[in-house]
Order: structure tokens, then sequence, then C-alpha cells
């Protein structure tokens, strides 16, 4: 199928998913990157939602050698028994003492990120916790699905999943410990009157809420706010997203364009494409839906 064919079959399925009815949000699913290759590695991928189906299904290992609930590394502490990919740490799935999905962290090499220099300050960015793990240094970024506070001491059963789907909610930690948390409301007007600035639509990736881009230019970009939220044409939140400068070579990221970003971000400030041309970015789409394919954006 050409691109002309493909785009009118969007532009067609689109129309016809606007025309129904809207569905509240399930959260059936956790998948990460973005990607419309479908003959790439990663695109869409899908993250096991319980611990015993990440060890037989998805072969992921434990990202340390103690397997436990509360981990602490150095003065950054986290809840979850962490999981991880043994060739490619990027990626981390967190699960509560019963064995149920209950976050996602991304670990970027410190090494990767400063290679062009960035003016991002990321030591002053309480979301970036800096880690170091068998002698490399990492900026660690941590999202909960279910309040902190519940992991370790009650946790879920594996057939809360069907009922509550992959979490109840969603918490960023924002500082070195999991009592420093920012709660994220699930309809995006909400979002919007706590900070989140109402950004584009992209197919695929729904529409995003960055915090406070409007401060961004008065910084130069140096201190903006790493996470980012997606929210359905109903306007209810399904997933979120990182964004971190500088270029890290996991497949598992996306390096998007300055014109990408600049449609993203509508009216992206002058200092993100300054970055975007000279030193890039490191992206990452997390979805709590089974068909990020299927997410359209209004054609009018």
């Amino acid at each position: 199928m050409d691109f002309i064919k493909l785009f009118v079959a969007l532009v067609t399925l689109g129309l016809c998913v606007a025309g129904q009815p809207a569905a509240a949000a399930q959260w059936d699913d956790l998948k990460i990157t973005y990607n419309l290759n479908p003959f790439a590695t990663y695109g869409f991928n899908s993250i096991e939602r319980t611990l015993d189906n990440v060890k037989s299904r998805q072969s992921w290992v434990g990202l340390l050698d103690n397997v436990q609930c509360n981990n602490k590394i150095g003065d950054f502490e986290f809840y979850g028994i962490p999981m991880t990919d043994k060739d490619d740490i990027s990626v981390v799935s967190l699960y509560d003492k019963n064995g149920v999905i209950t976050g996602l962290q991304t670990w970027l090499p410190k090494d990767e990120l400063l290679q062009k220099q960035p003016d991002y300050k990321f030591d002053e960015q309480k979301m970036f916790n800096l880690v170091t793990l068998n002698g490399k240094q990492y900026y660690v970024l941590t999202a909960y699905f279910i309040r902190p506070s519940t992991i370790c001491n009650n946790g879920r059963n594996p057939a809360d999943l069907d009922d509550e789907g992959t979490g109840k909610g969603l918490w960023f930690q924002v500082g070195k410990t999991p009592s420093d948390i920012m709660e994220i409301p699930f309809k995006r007007d909400q979002a919007v009157q706590q900070g989140w600035s109402r950004n584009g639509c992209f197919y695929a990736m729904g529409h995003h809420n960055f915090y406070k881009v409007q401060d961004w230019d008065t910084t130069q970009c140096t201190d903006f706010f790493p996470f980012f939220l997606l929210f359905n044409n109903s306007d209810e939140l399904i997933g979120f997203g990182i964004i971190a400068p500088g270029f890290t070579s996991s497949q598992k990221f996306e390096h998007p364009s300055s014109t990408s970003l600049k449609y993203i971000l509508d009216q992206a400030p002058n200092c993100i494409m300054k970055q975007a041309d000279h030193g890039g970015f490191s992206t990452l789409h997390v979805y709590f839906t089974s068909t990020p394919r299927l997410i359209m954006c209004p054609f009018w």
C-alpha cells in the first residue's frame, strides 16, 4: 500500500471512529514505544502485567540481585519488584508484593544524554534521580499505577486486572522517595487546571499535555518537566510519556525531529527546536490500551 492509499485509509478509519459514541477508556494493556513500522523490533510492544508472565513470556530478569518490593540504591528509593531486559535496562517494569504490575521506570545512561552537552539541568530537576548501578550512572524516572503507599503493603491480586485494569491511577515520583509524588487526574480538563498545557494531537499517540509549556522559553528549556500525558478524544487519560534532552541508543526510545515536536507541542518553544536540531531528544510513549494504532485525532 502506497502512502496516499495509507493516508486515505487512516482518514476513513478516523472518520468512522469519530462518528461512534465515546466509550470510557479501558486500561486493558501496557504498551511502550511509538513506531508505525510493522517490521521494527520495537513498536507498541506489550509489557506483561504479572510477574509470572514477565518471567515466562517476556523473559525479562530482575534488575537487582535482591528481589524485594522496597528498594533503595544510594539515596534513591522506589517501590515495586523491578524487572527488565537483560540486554537493555532502559525500561524497567515494577510489580507489587503479589506480582501485579504497579509502575514503570526509564533508566537513561548519563554519558549518552550528556554526550552533546545539552543545556538542560538534569541534576536540578528532582524527577531525574541519578543512580549508579554496576559502575554506570543513569538518570531514572519513575511512574506508579497504584498509590505508592499500597504497593508493598497490600498490592493487588492478578484477578484485579480484569476489574481495575493496568492501574487505578497515575502517580509520578518527583523526588528521592515514593512519598514525593504528583497525582495525575483522569480527565484532561482537570489536568489543564493543574498546569498541564493543551498541546497537539498525533495519530497513534493521542492528545498531548506537557507541563507549563508557556514557561519553557523563560528558562531556555533548561528545567522543563520530563513527563507528558496522553488523552483520547473523550479527554480520558490513556497513557503518558517521558521526554529527555539528549540521545540514548536504546531502540525502545523514540527520537522525534524538530518538525514532529513542533506539531506535537503546538507552537513549540524556540529552545525546544534548537535542542531537537542540535542534540536531539529521547522520548517514550507508554499506553494503557491494547490498540494504540486506533488512537485517532479530530479531522476538524
